[in-house]
């Protein structure tokens, strides 16, 4: 859990760089080298999340039934939510606040009892 904080931290830093339009650009003006970022952003995103599921599941913080294999695949097909400016209009919602709501939807779902009140604290912190 301690391991999505500090990564959270890191994409919500890099988040808060990214104009709402630049993703949207890369696909429509740049469409093989948005094919390229976006197949290396999701292995990246289901490598991390794979490996931190099953050392969640290992450390007793998350749920025992969770299948990392499938579960890393949503999680890493769901990144792009955030930028979808159809669902999100960006002057409504930032960036960093659906990604915080999308990561506290994960977490919340992954987590056991234990994970859970372990969440709520390092969230009151």
């Amino acid at each position: 859990i301690e391991e999505i904080f500090k990564l959270n931290k890191i994409a919500i830093s890099k988040l808060k760089t990214i104009h709402p339009s630049a993703q949207y650009e890369l696909k429509k003006y740049y469409p093989k080298s948005w094919e390229i970022f976006d197949k290396k952003n999701k292995q990246l995103s289901y490598k991390v999340s794979i490996n931190n599921l099953k050392k969640g599941i290992n450390e007793g913080c998350y749920r025992k039934e969770i299948n990392p294999e499938l579960m890393s695949k949503i999680f890493s097909e769901r990144i792009d939510l955030i930028f979808n400016g159809t669902v999100f209009n960006s002057n409504d919602t930032s960036f960093t606040d659906v990604f915080n709501e999308m990561m506290s939807h994960h977490i919340l779902g992954i987590v056991n009892d234990k994970g859970r009140e372990y969440y709520l604290n390092l969230q009151k912190k």
